[in-house]
């Protein structure tokens, strides 16, 4: 069924013209990687966001496991890549597709959540001294996203 499903979702995303990401999947099907411009307007437009996308034996019954292996300055995103976003993890359900959870990844650099960090000093410095954290999120992705 996975495979049935992961066909499908390529599918969609080869016909579809409008998306911001590219996908590159592996001979085993189950590992993406997935290159996503930064979103305009936000200190991480220009850059090029690498993720992997590993997916489960049984999904679309459980979410796949995303990394971002580009280093960015984001306070939902950890130092393993690893991203504070409900729709991979607690909100997940097998009707939510690759474009849903890419969509949402875009949003959450378009606006961060400051309410759920997982890092509390870059949530701070967005929240008290946006202009900072603005700078430092484009140098870290003029340095990083390349």
């Amino acid at each position: 069924m996975a495979h049935k499903r992961i066909n499908k979702e390529l599918e969609i995303i080869g016909k579809a013209s409008d998306l911001l990401f590219t996908v590159s999947p592996s001979e085993d099907l189950f590992t993406w990687a997935i290159d996503m411009g930064g979103p305009a307007g936000t200190p991480y437009e220009g850059g090029v966001f690498k993720f992997q996308f590993v997916f489960p034996t049984d999904y679309p019954f459980k979410p796949p496991k995303v990394t971002l292996t580009t280093k960015i300055y984001h306070c939902n995103v950890d130092e393993r890549g690893h991203m504070c976003l409900a729709i991979i993890n607690e909100s997940w359900s097998p009707s939510v597709k690759i474009t849903d959870v890419m969509k949402a990844i875009a949003e959450l650099l378009i606006a961060p959540n400051t309410g759920s960090p997982v890092n509390a000093d870059i949530a701070a410095l967005y929240t008290d001294n946006r202009k900072e954290h603005d700078k430092n999120a484009r140098e870290w992705t003029a340095k990083y996203a390349k």
